[in-house]
């Protein structure tokens, strides 16, 4: 194959697939496509790594370290008055709560994160009657929510 341009290398010139000084050479196209057969591998290796693909796979499911930070019991909702889990707590279980009944935070406690570790559905309100005017949103078991996205004044758990 000829090539019609002209490139100077530290060899000499190439024109056509030939240096001026005789010397024969590959056609183009064939650098391209052995740098693609070396570097593809590399690429993808390195596109796996950065992506955390062996990481993710070795260590299981990644755990938000705000979690560690919660200290809220398996069946229990609990809810904090600042972000990231601080202040003290409010707690509340099936023992002390009844299902589907409005709940709200005690005292004046005004919660910015809360856990849903019980095992069933609990919907939060702005309103500290649970009323529907404000904002509200359930949560699933096993939920952590380290910035609630309205401060929370109420709750109810469901039964399912």
């Amino acid at each position: 194959m000829k090539l019609a341009s002209r490139v100077t290398t530290s060899r000499g010139e190439l024109t056509g697939g030939e240096l001026t000084g005789g010397e024969r050479t590959r056609p183009r196209t064939a650098a391209p496509r052995r740098l693609r057969a070396r570097c593809t591998p590399l690429v993808l290796a390195l596109a796996a790594v950065a992506l955390g693909a062996p990481a993710a796979a070795a260590s299981g499911p990644a755990q938000d370290p705000a979690q560690d930070e919660a200290q809220c019991e398996s069946g229990v909702f609990c809810a904090w008055p600042e972000q990231q889990y601080g202040g003290s707590p409010h707690s509340a279980d099936l023992r002390t709560t009844n299902m589907e009944e409005c709940v709200p935070l005690s005292g004046d406690l005004e919660a910015h994160s809360f856990v849903n570790r019980l095992n069933r559905p609990v919907t939060v309100y702005q309103d500290a009657h649970c009323g529907t005017r404000g904002e509200f949103s359930t949560y699933p078991e096993g939920s952590f929510v380290p910035r609630s996205p309205f401060v929370v004044r109420a709750f109810k758990i469901w039964t399912h």
